[in-house]
């Protein structure tokens, strides 16, 4: 029997792929906050993602896939880092938001009224570990996030492990940096008007670069 999630996650992967051509396409002309947001309302369901296997290669890609389509709706570079990408539009980095829901249904589980559920999804977690899919997911979220994950686990409470306000996990240097890149953004695009810029486009896909890098001073 196959239980790899790889075939089900590469035609997420691609049925992700597909919503956001069809977005931007449709929507392309249109500023990136309003993109941005469309992007979030058509193309962020997740559903079924609580039982993927968390270290499968595919999720790499599938959250790559993801990255990519946020810099294509701010227009960013490509090498634009993924921490300020996340800052920029406002969301939780992806890999990060499919942790949170399988924290989340876990703990839903864990708080059942069924005594079944509550058993089978605690056995998962504290008997069979590495040799269950939830327990080697469980054991991946704890070192990532702390033993925060199982506080809110035995307590019941919804995840806040990996919140949507990344901005404040950067530093100031970082925020300030993030600050500068989404003003560029809204520059570049007509949004936002100096007097007496001449900036081009070329010119500033080159400052946004070097903003965006992890070197830059």
């Amino acid at each position: 029997m196959n239980l790899s999630d790889d075939d089900d996650v590469s035609l997420r992967r691609q049925s992700l792929i597909g919503q956001i051509n069809t977005v931007l396409c449709r929507f392309g002309q249109l500023d990136p906050t309003v993109k941005n947001r469309l992007f979030q309302a058509y193309c962020s369901s997740h559903y079924g993602f609580e039982l993927w296997n968390l270290d499968c290669d595919k999720i790499r890609e599938y959250c790559s896939s993801w990255r990519k389509a946020l810099r294509r709706i701010w227009e960013l570079p490509y090498k634009f880092r993924s921490d300020y990408l996340s800052a920029v539009s406002g969301t939780s980095p992806i890999y990060d938001e499919l942790c949170r829901r399988f924290l989340n249904f876990i703990t839903t589980c864990n708080s059942s009224d069924s005594k079944l559920i509550r058993f089978a999804i605690g056995h998962t977690i504290y008997c069979a570990r590495v040799q269950s899919p939830f327990g080697r997911n469980y054991i991946l979220c704890y070192e990532r996030y702390g033993s925060k994950v199982e506080d809110e686990f035995t307590s019941g409470i919804k995840s806040s492990c990996c919140g949507n306000d990344i901005s404040m996990e950067l530093s100031s240097v970082g925020r300030c940096r993030n600050t500068f890149a989404f003003e560029l953004i809204l520059l570049k695009v007509g949004v936002l008007y100096t007097p007496d810029c001449e900036w081009t486009r070329a010119q500033i896909d080159c400052m946004l670069t070097a903003v965006g890098a992890r070197d830059f001073l």
